[in-house]
């Protein structure tokens, strides 16, 4: 299981500031996590107050999880300042 991020995520990065996996990319309009390198740990979830993240298994993750596996190729990596 991986979490995805929506369009509900409003740039605030504090969920950046709890990733132990530095899997955050910055699209243009919002973050997104790399599938690939995201360790399940649910911080990120836990710490968005905007209930933009999702785990993969939610049913309305499903069209969030091409998207974010998309966009973290195109996307430079987002590491907690």
């Amino acid at each position: 299981m991986t979490f995805v991020i929506t369009d509900a995520c409003t740039l605030c990065y504090d969920c950046v500031e709890t990733c132990p996996a530095d899997c955050f990319h910055e699209a243009e309009n919002m973050l997104v996590i790399n599938p690939d390198t995201c360790n399940d740990c649910a911080n990120c979830e836990l710490e968005c107050e905007h209930e933009a993240i999702l785990p993969d298994t939610d049913v309305d993750a499903d069209d969030w999880i091409e998207l974010n596996a998309k966009l973290t190729l195109t996307s430079p990596q987002r590491l907690p300042e």
